[in-house]
């Protein structure tokens, strides 16, 4: 049965077919890791691993790292639901990998990476830049849309009340009257879904009687 390599042997494969890669790639090691390295080249990020968790063993791992969205404000953390979407609309059901033998020469494990992995890597990794963009947009649509409810109840924004769920949707309570819920749909549209409570009868009135000339989202 195959052995996995030990780390300074995947170094040394590594740095054998580098320099017979088309674009110019440099090698980053990961110290702190027993079994994983890097190449890198711009904004673009290889993984190498000598192991694979699918029990394949012997070979070279190879996969993508992938930029996070890191909109710390909102509190976005799940950034797997990041890759989930990105996949979809790259029409990917798995994130690329490929598995390559150390034992090739280094020019064919080059070209392999190249030819096999690389542009659907590329293509996942634009998904995911393109994804990222659209909710930072969702997201200052929702931040100007607090801003203006603020301004017309003449309440301060809510800083450390709104948040931001994975469906890129923040909420946020006002005071103790209204709240306000504010979601951008996949059509584009942002809504805004507000619960005014403590009205008189008088102020229910008026507020109804206003709800007939807005418009509505349907």
């Amino acid at each position: 049965m195959a052995r996995n390599l030990t780390k300074a042997e995947m170094l040394e494969v590594v740095k054998s077919f580098l320099p017979y890669m088309t674009e110019q790639w440099e090698f980053v090691d990961l110290p702190e890791s027993t079994w994983l390295t890097t190449i890198q080249r711009g904004e673009f990020t290889v993984l190498i691993g000598s192991r694979h968790h699918s029990g394949t063993r012997g070979k070279l791992h190879i996969f993508g790292d992938y930029p996070d969205y890191k909109d710390k404000k909102i509190n976005f953390s799940d950034n797997r639901w990041l890759l989930d979407v990105a996949k979809r609309s790259a029409d990917m059901k798995t994130e690329p990998a490929v598995n390559i033998s150390p034992d090739k020469d280094p020019r064919t494990i080059a070209r392999d990476i190249e030819r096999r992995f690389m542009p659907d890597y590329l293509k996942l990794h634009a998904a995911v830049l393109s994804t990222i963009a659209s909710w930072q947009e969702d997201a200052d649509t929702t931040e100007s849309t607090f801003q203006r409810l603020s301004e017309a109840l003449g309440i301060p924004f809510p800083d450390k009340e709104y948040q931001k769920d994975r469906s890129n949707r923040r909420a946020g309570p006002y005071d103790k009257r209204v709240d306000a819920y504010i979601r951008t749909g996949s059509n584009g549209l942002t809504k805004v879904d507000l619960t005014i409570t403590y009205l008189t009868v008088d102020g229910a009135v008026a507020i109804l009687s206003l709800l007939r000339t807005l418009p509505r989202v349907a």
